[in-house]
């Protein structure tokens, strides 16, 4: 029992004070147990061009089968061959490959699982969060939506990115800016996976310059005085005037 090498066997037999006699001897084979191997060549792919090639090596014993499945084996899709190696393409999801080996008269072996890893197509999604703010006082936030993959780094530019480039190493799907003192271009880089990286629509976080307002001097008799103000800077669109103490009315064009 229990052998683990091809062993021969044979009876020695006796009767009385005769010499003894060798049976003819007989051979039990024992073959090596079937092994498995291992898979290499599971390199992860992009879905549209997942395409490459399985190949098993170290097994001993002959390839019996493969076998394929997107869902942990609950389901098997399987490609009977006798070939060690197997080529897949145009993968859509992951999906795992493990093969069969069989060294008869032994049990078949399954070799463990080897999983090409398929990313989705990167979508570099939408971002949104433009304005127009005051120089100095200013805050708010861009948000990136809509993106298939994963924040790799956002980045912001003087000169909307003709050429200058400032990365800024954060990787949430919102930015906060505040207290800008220039006008600045916004952008973020997407990546899914093994898949190509691609960059977003850019956003203008438009910064005007600070509110100032200058007045003439008065000219005209008591009762009937001018005073003319101008106002820059500041954003929004249009200046509405008002005097302290009050004189009645508004004025748009800052002539009271």
């Amino acid at each position: 029992t229990n052998l683990t090498a091809t062993t021969c066997f044979r009876a020695v037999l006796k009767s009385g004070a005769c010499s003894e006699v060798n049976s003819a001897p007989i051979q039990v084979t024992v073959n090596a147990a079937s092994v498995a191997g291992i898979i290499t060549g599971n390199v992860g792919s992009c879905a549209g061009a997942a395409n490459g090639t399985l190949q098993v090596g170290g097994q001993v014993g002959d390839v019996v089968r493969w076998e394929s499945s997107t869902d942990n084996f609950a389901n098997i899709n399987t490609t009977v061959t006798a070939a060690t190696s197997l080529s897949y393409s145009n993968l859509s999801q992951t999906t795992c490959y493990r093969v069969v080996v069989l060294n008869a008269p032994c049990t078949e072996a399954t070799s463990a699982e080897a999983c090409v890893t398929v990313s989705p197509q990167t979508v570099a999604g939408t971002l949104s969060g433009a304005a127009t703010v005051c120089s100095g006082e200013n805050s708010g936030t861009l948000t990136v939506s809509g993106q298939v993959g994963d924040i790799v780094r956002w980045e912001v530019s003087p000169d909307c990115f003709n050429p200058t480039v400032i990365p800024v190493s954060v990787t949430t799907p919102t930015l906060t800016y505040s207290d800008e003192a220039q006008t600045l271009c916004y952008r973020a880089v997407i990546k899914s996976g093994t898949c190509a990286q691609q960059t977003t629509n850019v956003v203008q976080v438009t910064v005007r310059p600070a509110l100032m307002l200058t007045a003439n001097p008065v000219v005209g008799c008591t009762g009937e005085a001018s005073l003319t103000l101008i106002a820059t800077g500041g954003s929004g669109n249009g200046y509405v005037y008002t005097l302290n103490p009050n004189v009645p009315g508004a004025s748009t064009n800052g002539i009271f």
